[in-house]
């Protein structure tokens, strides 16, 4: 799959929320309690030695399975095209939003997202 000039360009103008950490938690699968903070606005997970940005130990994942991409009103997760798919409950996804506790499936691995604080709306 081939990219735009178009969408490389908005890619990379995008930025990461201020006083917001976003945090990808492996809840289940063979790297249970691993977390990852994400770093930047588009961040690639995979396969345990494929490349990807954020890689977890589960062979049925492929190598470039999935991304994670942080907008300025929105969370997304995009399927990369992987062999056993990217779920969302039990509806298999190409890309969806996410929001703060959602969790979702890739291989055999459960992920779940997590936001803090969580939209704050100020301090009392």
């Amino acid at each position: 799959m081939r990219l735009k000039g178009d969408s490389v360009s908005q890619t990379t103008s995008l930025v990461l929320p201020q006083n917001q950490t976003i945090k990808i938690f492996v809840a289940a699968g063979r790297s249970q309690g691993m977390e990852f903070e994400l770093f930047r606005p588009l961040m690639t997970i995979g396969r345990l030695g494929g490349g990807a940005d954020i890689e977890i130990d589960d062979p049925e994942a492929s190598r470039l399975h999935c991304a994670i991409e942080v907008r300025r009103d929105a969370i997304l997760l995009h399927d990369l095209g992987s062999t056993n798919g990217t779920y969302l409950g039990d509806s298999r996804v190409l890309v969806t939003r996410l929001e703060q506790m959602s969790k979702f499936r890739i291989g055999s691995s459960f992920l779940q997202l997590t936001i803090s604080p969580p939209f704050s709306r100020g301090v009392a």
